[in-house]
Formats: C-alpha cells, structure tokens, sequence
C-alpha cells in the first residue's frame, strides 16, 4: 500500500512505517484502518486506471479528493493514427455486436448459393433469407459510413466510442 501526505496543500509520498501520536508514542501504519491513517494525516493512495478513450497516459500525479488521494494519469489527446485506429476498432466492434465473423460468413455462402441458383429459382423463403441479409448488411454499411465520416472530421474526435456518433 502506498501511503501520502500532504504538505502546502498536496499530496506527497509518505515512506514511513510508523507514526507518532501527540504523547510521543509510535504506532505501526500496516494494521491501521484508512480511517485511523488519516487520522494522522496519512492517506492510502488509490491508483486510478481508467483511461478515457482517445487519450494517452502522458505521466501521473497526485491529487487530494475529499479524504482520498488518487495517483491519476494526466492525459493528453491520442496521435491522429491511434484514434484512427480506435474509430475502426469501435466500428468493428459495434458490427461484430450485430453480426459475429461466424454469421457474416454464413450469410456470404448463403448469397453465393442463392446468386448461383439465379433470382428466378428462389422461393419466397430465398426471398425473405435475401431479404433479411439486406437489411443486416444496411446496418453494418451504416457503420461503416459513420466511420468514414468519424474518421474525416477535422479535429478527429476523441470520443468516438460516444452512441451519438453511431447509428
């Protein structure tokens, strides 16, 4: 566990082992609660993880919350590349969820056939299958346009995983 303390305002990192009450008294850190640490001034610090998409970990710092202290990246907006490689793994992403690899393989042999046998030969449950592949390939083709256009915005946004950008 990593342990602050803060000094002029901000958290600074606490190495100690003990600490001593107004008596002169030492008590060991490890079997105190968070409670009774900061008691004494001393915070646990919580490592915070998440990253927000579009952005990078550019170093970390400290920061006093309330009665907690967090070690938090501080961020910096990603290179044009990597949020161009994030628009195309949301958009993957957001196809898969309407139509696994599995089923788009199975719709593509099942237009190969039907192509094969010829639109005059197919009965109306061939119409309806046809149909159906239709209406799902819309909404991936959807998908892809909205990240084409995603990926054509000047400044590329950051928040490219927001439904808002997405139909």
């Amino acid at each position: 566990m990593t342990h602050a303390v803060i000094i002029d305002g901000s958290p600074k990192p606490f190495t100690g082992r003990f600490v001593t009450d107004a008596d002169g008294v030492q008590h060991p850190l490890k079997p105190m609660s968070a409670e009774q640490k900061r008691a004494f001034g001393i915070y646990e610090v919580t490592v915070e993880t998440a990253m927000p998409t579009g952005h990078v970990a550019a170093g970390r710092r400290w920061v006093l919350e309330g009665d907690r202290v967090i070690d938090r990246p501080v961020l910096e907006r990603a290179s044009d590349a990597d949020l161009i490689r994030g628009i195309k793994a949301e958009a993957n992403r957001r196809i898969l969820a309407i139509v696994p690899e599995w089923k788009q393989r199975n719709l593509l042999a099942q237009a190969a056939q039907l192509a094969k046998r010829g639109e005059t030969h197919w009965t109306a449950d061939d119409h309806a299958a046809w149909e159906d592949g239709e209406a799902i390939w819309a909404r991936v083709s959807a998908i892809r346009a909205a990240s084409d256009d995603l990926e054509a915005m000047d400044p590329l946004p950051t928040d490219y995983d927001d439904d808002r950008h997405w139909p």
